[in-house]
């Protein structure tokens, strides 16, 4: 493998905090909890904290959080039929 545009190798295998926080959408101190209750392994860089990409985007949905949607998901939310639905056309 061959690091691409000045990015060393290692680099590419793992996230920041802030960047686990990103992919997952969740704040860092959510991240911190994965920690704590063992579901993300935590590694350290001097005093960078560092997150194996593989093990992160296991935890991901399959495209990147930006920002919590308001149009995330309409499962669910069809609407019950009024009696005038109910009518064939020609009578309403």
């Amino acid at each position: 493998m061959k690091a691409k545009e000045g990015i060393p190798e290692m680099a590419k295998m793992f996230y920041t905090l802030a960047g686990a926080a990103k992919r997952l959408g969740k704040t860092p101190d959510q991240v911190r909890v994965m920690v704590d209750t063992g579901q993300l392994k935590e590694f350290r860089d001097r005093d960078r904290l560092m997150y194996e990409k593989e093990q992160v985007d296991s935890f991901a949905p399959r495209e990147p959080c930006l920002e919590p949607s308001a149009e995330a998901s309409t499962e669910g939310t069809e609407e019950t039929p009024t009696k005038d639905d109910q009518k064939p056309p020609w009578s309403r």
